[in-house]
């Protein structure tokens, strides 16, 4: 047994009885993720990437078993509590291991036909404000684009995230961290008047209706 198979034996294991939201055996979105990836351990990752954050899985348990750079993976793919999503997703890409799998779970996650019955309105919002503008942060691409024609992120695509960030009425320090976040991230395209916009939000001078 190859370390993958080891992987996908015991996420099956640790996911045993839980199901998605059209019913199906939950394992089944870990090896999508897995099956899309290329290298051994991203498709490592990929398996295990949900077991300690929805199972009873410890970081210790997947250090004994898989080693420390798996572990240190899985940890940034594991969302704390009381953290909200974009922050979250954000220390995942700290990580380049994480970020190649978060990429490929957040594909998934859009993926309708993993849903019972006919999408609602809620779920077409949560596509729309919550993975897009995540996989915008991940891959500086634009979802709203076919996928085989993305642009790179703007200074306009990053505005328009502060803006969620705001209408979502985050504390005032959370916006403030995933803003240097986000400068961060991108600080070779940084413009000028993005520098001057996102002073003018830290300082109160720019808000969102």
């Amino acid at each position: 047994m190859n370390i993958v198979e080891k992987a996908y034996e015991f996420a099956k294991r640790a996911h045993e009885g839980q199901k998605d939201k059209a019913g199906n055996d939950y394992i089944t979105h870990p090896i999508w993720v897995s099956d899309h990836l290329e290298g051994e351990t991203l498709k490592v990752v990929a398996l295990l990437h949900d077991t300690v954050e929805d199972t009873s899985i410890t970081l210790d348990d997947i250090s004994k078993e898989f080693g420390e750079e798996v572990k240190n993976a899985v940890d940034a793919l594991t969302k704390r509590d009381n953290e909200d999503y974009l922050g979250y997703v954000l220390r995942a890409s700290q990580n380049p291991i994480a970020k190649e799998v978060k990429i490929m779970d957040i594909r998934n996650n859009m993926d309708l036909t993993r849903l019972k019955g006919e999408p609602k309105d809620s779920d077409f919002f949560r596509i729309e404000n919550k993975y897009k503008p995540a996989y915008r942060l991940l891959t500086g691409h634009n979802l709203l684009l076919s996928e085989q024609i993305n642009t790179e992120l703007s200074d306009a695509s990053l505005k328009h995230l502060l803006f969620n960030i705001l209408n979502k009425r985050l504390k005032f320090e959370k916006i403030d961290r995933n803003i240097e976040y986000i400068l961060k991230g991108y600080s070779n395209a940084v413009s000028d008047e993005l520098k001057i916009f996102v002073e003018g939000v830290l300082n109160g001078e720019i808000l969102c209706d």
